[in-house]
């Protein structure tokens, strides 16, 4: 299986998971593509807060308290940042509401022997995490399943 995606909706939390294991041999994989996903999913519905990437990523390597929600590859949050804010970041740009927050364009996976295997996409990653966790952007848990983390545009 090359995707895998599911929503779910709760009591505490609604849920848009998606996982991308390697790109489709015939068609690839296209960022923009993404880009897309990302642009349909908050014009629907403004999201709390987005984040595509390996779960292994976040099981394995996530720099932050497990309670602290990251973007690991791409993300969207729900403030305005500029690329000056985020510099470890390859893309930080504006998108319906927030911020589109992308560690780096090329695909990677965070698993030793996967042919998208990638150290320096793990560290940067773990860099952006970082930074957008000092500015006060990442939500914990408890502030998603409350339903209003970013609703105002505060942290």
């Amino acid at each position: 299986m090359f995707y895998s995606f599911s929503y779910t909706w709760g009591q505490y939390a609604t849920q848009l998971n998606g996982e991308i294991r390697r790109p489709h041999p015939t068609h690839g994989l296209q960022l923009n593509h993404l880009i897309g996903l990302v642009d349909a999913v908050t014009t629907w519905k403004r999201p709390q807060h987005l984040a595509f990437g390996s779960v292994s990523y976040l099981v394995h390597f996530h720099p932050l308290a497990r309670n602290r929600v990251g973007i690991r590859w791409i993300g969207w949050l729900p403030f305005d940042l500029s690329p000056s804010d985020v510099p470890e970041a390859e893309i930080v740009r504006p998108m319906n509401g927030g911020t589109l927050v992308i560690t780096q364009s090329d695909f990677w996976q965070p698993m030793q022997g996967h042919p998208n295997y990638s150290k320096e996409a793990i560290d940067r990653a773990q860099e952006v995490e970082v930074r957008l966790n000092l500015l006060g952007v990442l939500p914990i848990d408890l502030e998603l399943n409350r339903g209003d983390w970013g609703v105002r545009g505060t942290r």
